[in-house]
C-alpha cells in the first residue's frame, strides 16, 4: 500500500513539473512561470530574425552589437518570451532597435527586459494596417528613442515598468489599451496615447514633458506626479475620472473641449489643479493648495459639487455661460471669480 502511495505521489509531482517548467534563472529580472519550451524555438544568439509563426524564447541574457535590430519580427502569430532575461543593446553607436515588428499583426512579448538600444525598445512598424500587438511584463529602459513605439491601433501595453529612455515612454497607437504601467524619467511624455485608447491604473512620474496624453480618450484611475509639464494632458472629448495628479510643473489635468472630467484628486501643482476647456462637464473633483486656480473652466462648462480648497488665485475660475451647483470653495485667493453670464447656486462662497 505504502509503495502505491508512493508511486501517486510520484506521479502527481511528474505532472506538476511538467505543468510548470522553469522559474527564471539567476541573472533574470523576473521570476516568470512559463510553459514547456518543446514547443517552441530558443533564440540563442542575437541579431534574430522571425519568419515563422510559433513560440520563441531566450534562456539567457542576449547582447547585440551588429545591424539594425535585435530581434526582427516579420510574421504574425508569434509569441517571444523573455523568461525573465534581458536583451541588451550596445549603449552606444548606430541606431539599433530591441526589438522590432515589420507589417505584422498578432504578436505578444513579455517577460523580461530590453534596455541600452540607441533607438527604440520595442518598435512595430509597416505601411499597411496592423494591430493585435501585446507587450506584457517588459522592463524597458534605457534607449535612445522610444521605450515602447506601436503604430497603427488596438493593441494592449500591460504590466511594464518604462523608463529612462531619452524620448517618449509608452505611444500605444490609436484605440489601444494601456493598463498597470510604471513609466518614469523618460525625455519627453510618459505616455503618449493616440484616438480612442482606453489608459487606466497607469503610474506617471518624473518625466520631461506630461504625464500621460491622450485624445478622444479614457483616462481612469492613473496617478501622475513629479512631471515637468501637467500630469494628464486629454483632448478633446476625453473622460477623465478618478486621477490623482500632484506637483506636477503644469495643470494637474488640462482636459480639451467637450470632456467630462469626474472625481480626480488634483493638488500642488504649478498651474491649476484642472484646467477644462469649453463645453466641458466637471464633477466631483477635489483640487487644493495648487499655485494658480483649483479649477479654470472655460465658455459654456458644468460644474457640479466640486470641493475647492487653499489654491493661490482662485479656487474656481469661470469663463462665460457656465452652470454653477453645488461647488465648495474656501480659503483661496478668491473663491470663486464673477461671471454674469453664469448660472446655479453653490454652498460656498
Amino acid at each position: 500500500m505504502k509503495s502505491v502511495n508512493r508511486k501517486s505521489i510520484f506521479i502527481l509531482l511528474a505532472v506538476l513539473f511538467s505543468l510548470f517548467i522553469i522559474v527564471a534563472a539567476v541573472n533574470a529580472d523576473f521570476y516568470v512561470v512559463a510553459g514547456s519550451r518543446a514547443a517552441g524555438t530558443e533564440i540563442r544568439s542575437l541579431p534574430y530574425t522571425i519568419t515563422s509563426s510559433g513560440f520563441y524564447y531566450i534562456t539567457k541574457n542576449l547582447t547585440c552589437t551588429t545591424g539594425d535590430q535585435a530581434i526582427r519580427i516579420e510574421a504574425s502569430d508569434v509569441t517571444l518570451d523573455l523568461m525573465g532575461f534581458s536583451i541588451i543593446g550596445p549603449g552606444s553607436g548606430a541606431s539599433m532597435h530591441g526589438i522590432y515588428m515589420h507589417l505584422v499583426d498578432n504578436v505578444e512579448i513579455r517577460n523580461g527586459t530590453v534596455r541600452s538600444f540607441t533607438a527604440d525598445g520595442v518598435q512595430s512598424n509597416g505601411t499597411i494596417d496592423h494591430f493585435g500587438m501585446r507587450i506584457m511584463n517588459l522592463r524597458v529602459h534605457h534607449n535612445g528613442q522610444y521605450g515602447i513605439y506601436l503604430d497603427e491601433q488596438n493593441h494592449i501595453v500591460q504590466g511594464c515598468t518604462v523608463s529612462h529612455n531619452s524620448y517618449i515612454g509608452i505611444d500605444p497607437g490609436d484605440s489601444s489599451k494601456v493598463i498597470g504601467n510604471t513609466i518614469f524619467k523618460n525625455g519627453n511624455d510618459g505616455i503618449e496615447a493616440g484616438r480612442g485608447c482606453t489608459i487606466t491604473g497607469n503610474t506617471s512620474y518624473d518625466n520631461a514633458s506630461a504625464g500621460i496624453t491622450g485624445n478622444v480618450s479614457v483616462f481612469s484611475n492613473n496617478t501622475c506626479f513629479d512631471n515637468d509639464n501637467s500630469g494628464i494632458v486629454s483632448f478633446s472629448y476625453s473622460t477623465v475620472i478618478g486621477n490623482t495628479c500632484y506637483r506636477n510643473g503644469g495643470n494637474g489635468i488640462n482636459a480639451g473641449n467637450g470632456s467630462t472630467i469626474t472625481s480626480n484628486t488634483c493638488s500642488q501643482n504649478t498651474l491649476n489643479g484642472i484646467e477644462a476647456d469649453v463645453g466641458s462637464t466637471i464633477i466631483g473633483n477635489t483640487c487644493y493648495d495648487n499655485s494658480d486656480s483649483g479649477i479654470h473652466a472655460q465658455n459654456g462648462s458644468t460644474l457640479t459639487s466640486n470641493t475647492c480648497n487653499n489654491n493661490t488665485e482662485y479656487g474656481i475660475e469661470l469663463g462665460l455661460y457656465c452652470m454653477i451647483h453645488q461647488n465648495t470653495c474656501l480659503g483661496n485667493g478668491v473663491n470663486m471669480s464673477t461671471c454674469a453670464t453664469c448660472v446655479g447656486s453653490n454652498v460656498a462662497p
